[in-house]
């Protein structure tokens, strides 16, 4: 049975394979645990040309499910916002 982490990594998972944008996965650091802090990354998020808003989400700090489930609400409805 996955732990906490994984089912947060399988739903963001799933959160980028429902949407049109070619979401990168990658790291937005490193926890006290030495885990890879998740980060959904827009593939113009760097791009000097876009005139998009670049937003970054931190959630989930307190290590509770109640938390999980709000910041993964939050991406789910901006990523399927693109």
């Amino acid at each position: 049975m996955p732990n906490a982490y994984e089912r947060l990594l399988n739903e963001l998972d799933a959160i980028r394979a429902q949407t049109r944008v070619p979401w990168t996965d990658d790291g937005a650091g490193v926890t006290r645990d030495d885990a890879r802090i998740a980060a959904l990354v827009h593939p113009d998020a760097c791009a000097d040309s876009s005139d998009r808003h670049r937003i970054l989400l931190a959630g989930c700090l307190s290590g509770s499910e109640e938390d999980a489930a709000a910041a993964l609400a939050v991406l789910d409805a901006y990523a399927r916002s693109q």
